[in-house]
């Protein structure tokens, strides 16, 4: 049986690395096929790259390659039935193009302008609430970690400046107050930031020193903990998809690396204190505990500035971030500019699949994922012909596939590529979508949109899309309406219900200025249990989680079908 099918998988928020979301995702599909037993065979997984025929090629000219999942026993390039894993990959776009200033700006311009019967957020009270509670609570660590980073650093200043400029018997004996002599001649912890030259000229070069010292020690030791910490959840991943037969995690140089790296890391931490100890005590035989005091004070200090600094740059700048920046569209903001780019990443990957004819018939070289040798020397031919399409996004990635999407629907309207190639996209996946939050940050900015503009758009929507899976079994020319699949965590703060996308359009008629005025829902949601709260941040677990691939019963207790088993 001859079945080509290729998927698209689009990834969300924050930085991703090229080829991650495409990986992970044809290995979590491989995995599931291989558990299966899809057509009672095992899968094997290997990386294609089209070939540029054109002599003057050029960057644009470049096409995105693929993961193929094919059955063991067969070779990559002869098979007849496999499964392509294509990318859009948006992320560089827009990193690092906005300020944790013009973030809360947006935040509070979007949660708290004068909302108009347009904007709403369908969600219900609860997940509503879970979703303002997740994010005050994280701007308020943010918050807390500031403060005491400003309490503990001003103190380890004092500490300091006061034991070594004043020359101080114990640190029990620096008691801070402004009226003592010590007090009014150490410079003030501000001045540091204000004025560094003057203050540390005021403490003098042996505290200078021993500051600098100190600091060092201090960001080793929280690099190593925090690396400490990395690896023991990569261990984690690595057991647990050992027991399932993942091979996405190699040991390699790479792992050996990183040892060497943490051993050079204690070595610096300890080195630093051990010289603060026996190098620089407070008064000739000062005990150790009473010179590493101040040093451990300056610890806190660093740990409580790098854990706010990272919580500031993933979750303002990257994650809500890319929000703000998607959600722009003021035509004169530079932000509209970096969002017509991303749609377009996404597009162009969608349509060059779309495109992909059996006429044209493009050479490939396929390399084996595991053994990484190349099968021949010369690239053999492939017929990329997929009798079957679908797109599968994650988080803000199925915004801009969603968008994406309906641009190639008014091509295809506008006769700029035909019905034939368009109707071989059968599927929409969204998992972790943000889709409804990112409609109410549409339209809480635009309040003027008409009631005949929301119309038309519900009417496309309708036309375009199903929440009958029965869809997947008729042929392309027989299928009506693309099946959109849903799946979600009630503790996912990206993600909701897909409720207000309704129509009252059947899907595949004709858009008509008449419409019923009652609606359907045209997205099939399954909503899945979360490892909350033992895991806080759960918008990451789809693909590493069971229930998105398999077929059960969800959340709420109804039958669902499994990623894996739409696809296939």
């Amino acid at each position: 049986m001859k079945n080509k099918t290729a998927i698209i998988a689009v990834h969300g928020v924050c930085p991703h690395p090229r080829y991650a979301m495409q990986d992970d995702f044809a290995e979590g599909l491989r995995q599931e096929l291989c558990r299966l037993q899809h057509l009672n065979k095992s899968w094997s997984k290997a990386i294609l790259w089209p070939v540029i025929t054109r002599s003057d090629a050029s960057a644009s000219d470049l096409h995105a390659t693929a993961v193929r999942i094919y059955p063991e026993g067969e070779t990559p390039e002869n098979t007849e039935h496999f499964y392509d894993v294509f990318e859009g990959y948006w992320s560089p776009i827009d990193k690092n193009q906005t300020t944790v200033q013009a973030v809360l700006q947006w935040l509070l311009r979007s949660l708290f302008s004068p909302l108009n019967g347009f904007a709403k957020l369908y969600a219900s009270p609860r997940k509503t609430l879970f979703d303002i509670g997740y994010v005050l609570c994280a701007f308020f660590i943010i918050v807390a970690l500031l403060i005491l980073f400003a309490a503990i650093a001003d103190r380890a200043w004092f500490l300091y400046a006061s034991i070594v400029t004043c020359g101080m018997q114990s640190i029990w004996d620096t008691v801070r107050s402004a009226g003592t002599p010590c007090g009014k001649i150490i410079p003030g912890f501000l001045a540091f930031f204000t004025n560094p030259v003057n203050a540390v000229n005021g403490l003098g070069s042996r505290a200078a020193i021993v500051l600098l010292i100190a600091a060092i020690g201090s960001y080793a030791f929280w690099q190593l903990i925090f690396s400490v910490i990395m690896e023991m959840q990569r261990a984690w991943r690595r057991r647990k998809q050992k027991k399932t037969g993942d091979t996405r995690i190699r040991e390699g140089p790479r792992t050996s690396w990183r040892y060497y790296m943490q051993a050079a890391l204690a070595a610096l931490s300890i080195f630093c204190f051990g010289v603060l100890a026996w190098g620089f005590p407070i008064t000739p035989g000062a005990r150790v505990y009473e010179t590493l005091a101040p040093a451990f004070t300056l610890v806190a200090a660093v740990g409580a500035l790098k854990s706010a600094l990272a919580l500031i740059q993933g979750f303002l700048i990257n994650f809500l971030g890319d929000v703000q920046i998607y959600c722009t569209q003021d035509e004169n903001a530079k932000f509209f500019e970096l969002r017509k780019s991303i749609v377009q990443a996404v597009e162009s990957v969608i349509l060059s699949v779309l495109r992909t004819t059996d006429d044209q018939r493009p050479k490939a070289t396929v390399v084996h994922v595991e053994e990484a040798n190349i099968l021949d020397t010369e690239p053999p031919v492939v017929q990329p012909y997929y009798d079957k399409i679908f797109v599968a996004a994650h988080s803000l990635g199925s915004t801009i596939a969603l968008d994406a999407l309906m641009n190639i629907h008014e091509l295809v309207e506008e006769q700029g590529m035909s019905e034939t190639l368009w109707r071989r996209l059968r599927g929409l996946i969204t998992f972790g979508t943000s889709l409804e939050k990112t409609r109410f940050f549409f339209d809480v900015r635009n309040p003027s949109y008409s009631a005949s503009v929301q119309r038309w758009r519900d009417d496309v929507y309708g036309h375009l899309f199903t929440k009958n899976k029965s869809v997947l079994q008729k042929a392309n020319t027989g299928h009506v309406g693309i099946y959109w699949a849903n799946f979600w965590y009630e503790h996912d703060l990206v993600a909701n219900q897909i409720v207000s996308y309704r129509s009252s359009v059947a899907p595949g008629s004709r858009l008509l200025s008449t419409t019923t005025p009652s609606t359907h829902s045209v997205c099939d949601n399954v909503r899945l249990g979360s490892a909350f709260p033992w895991r806080v941040w759960v918008h990451g677990d789809y693909l590493g989680d069971p229930q998105f691939w398999r077929s059960g019963l969800d959340a709420a207790g109804k039958q669902y079908t499994g990623a894996a088993q739409i696809i296939a």
